[in-house]
């Protein structure tokens, strides 16, 4: 059985044939999927696809930083904008508790140009979402890019929370200090990991804990080195289980199993 721990059917690019693109996950004997919100319009999507396979699919809310700076110019009152997110999560967490399992994506990312004004703002924003998981009790899907130390400063605070890196983008010293801070720690690996030039990626997947490791898509992003070009769908998950398998050496079997115990370890 195989799980895609992170994915977004809900995206633009996946959306119009959704379902023929989720058929294909479970036509191979793939067990369940993470679809991942950014935004309200895409968690409401994603809840309207859970609706429809409750068993198949379990929804992330909700929202990514990175909109924080592609909306930077409309955003007038941050203090507003923070509430009326932190509203609807709780509304949309106590609807809909059999469909959302997790929150996410939250986190931080200056990859972009950003302003002070920015940072300060998505800090706000990652621990309203942080604040909000503890509340519910649900595990945190954090995002994080360029932005290290100020994500690490922040999760110190919160390491009684389930916390889920993922896509890991970083080092493996960096990775060792997670592991050091919590045992609450799951690290995702997506397609990236598999580019030729990815070395510094499969540092840390040489020395993260079995008991750590997720396997995810993150489609329609990041498709795996063999569909590099293509536009990455969940049935694409199984090349990253057969690469992790043979870069760490562990038989077919046994990964699917572990992996699966991860899944379960953090979502149920």
């Amino acid at each position: 059985m195989y799980y895609d721990s992170h994915t977004h059917l809900n995206d633009d690019k996946l959306r119009e044939s959704w379902e023929t693109h989720l058929q294909d996950f479970l036509d191979v004997w793939w067990k369940q999927l993470v679809n991942v919100s950014v935004d309200q319009k895409r968690l409401e999507r994603a809840i309207e696809m859970a609706s429809k396979y409750p068993e198949q699919i379990i929804v992330g809310a909700w929202y990514h930083p990175s909109e924080l700076v592609y909306n930077q110019d409309s955003m007038v009152d941050v203090d507003s904008f923070l509430a009326s997110i932190e509203k609807y999560i709780y509304k949309m967490g106590e609807e809909y508790p059999q469909y959302i399992k997790a929150i996410w994506e939250c986190g931080l990312d200056y990859h972009y140009e950003v302003t002070e004004e920015i940072i300060e703002a998505q800090k706000r924003l990652f621990r309203l979402h942080l604040d909000v998981a503890r509340s519910l009790w649900l595990p945190v899907i954090i995002h994080s890019r360029a932005a290290w130390e100020d994500t690490y400063d922040i999760i110190v605070d919160y390491t009684d929370l389930k916390l889920y890196f993922h896509c890991w983008g970083y080092d493996a010293p960096h990775l060792e200090m997670l592991l050091k801070l919590t045992d609450n720690i799951w690290v995702g690996f997506a397609g990236n990991t598999t580019y030729p030039k990815a070395e510094e990626l499969r540092r840390s997947l040489k020395i993260v804990p079995e008991n750590k490791i997720l396997l995810e898509t993150d489609a329609p992003y990041l498709a795996p080195q063999v569909y590099r070009g293509k536009v990455n769908e969940p049935v694409y998950v199984k090349a990253l289980y057969d690469f992790v398998g043979e870069f760490r050496g562990i038989e077919k079997g046994k990964l699917e199993n572990l992996i699966e115990e991860n899944y379960k370890r953090l979502y149920e």
